[in-house]
């Protein structure tokens, strides 16, 4: 999954390009996912493995089945979706190298994976005027080395784009 930062920051960057919203609700409904005890029922995951990086990507998450749970008119049911999209165009930017990731375990991806979020974090944090609310300051962890798997001008670009969403015209396009 995107971390905490990534998903507040495309949050923060919606929400820039879309003042109707209540920001808090909004905000609150973007990290919830996240923080609930069922965290594969709350993302609607699909059965995945742990074969490899690949296969675990590609059954990570299934928007169509939690359309039903939330109402997408709120603005934390518009943040939870916004959440779920994020999750779902995050994992899609990551499999340009199919054979790379089918290659590499699900374990060695993991590691690089979150390795790269605390490259990314300061960068984030002030790009998008995060302030991580206080259920979500243990994921506040930087350092300085280079990413190994993301890009910071895709992450960048994925952002741009989902802050550009029009949530409920993508939801019925599924």
């Amino acid at each position: 999954m995107p971390s905490i930062t990534i998903h507040l920051a495309a949050a923060n960057a919606y929400l820039d390009k879309h003042p109707e919203e209540n920001r808090a609700e909004f905000l609150e409904g973007a990290i919830a996912p996240d923080f609930i005890s069922e965290t594969k029922l709350m993302h609607h995951s699909s059965p995945n493995t742990h074969e490899s990086a690949l296969a675990f990507l590609k059954g990570k998450i299934n928007i169509k089945d939690c359309l039903s749970d939330f109402d997408t008119k709120t603005s934390y049911g518009r943040g939870y979706a916004l959440h779920l999209i994020t999750d779902d165009e995050f994992y899609r930017s990551l499999i340009d190298d199919e054979a790379k990731l089918a290659a590499m375990s699900y374990y060695d991806y993991k590691q690089m994976l979150y390795h790269d979020y605390g490259t990314m974090n300061e960068f984030l944090k002030k790009a998008y005027g995060i302030v991580f609310p206080e259920i979500a300051k243990r994921f506040d962890l930087s350092n300085d080395d280079k990413p190994v798997l993301l890009s910071r001008e895709r992450i960048v670009e994925m952002i741009e784009w989902l802050s550009n969403l029009d949530i409920d015209e993508h939801l019925r396009n599924l």
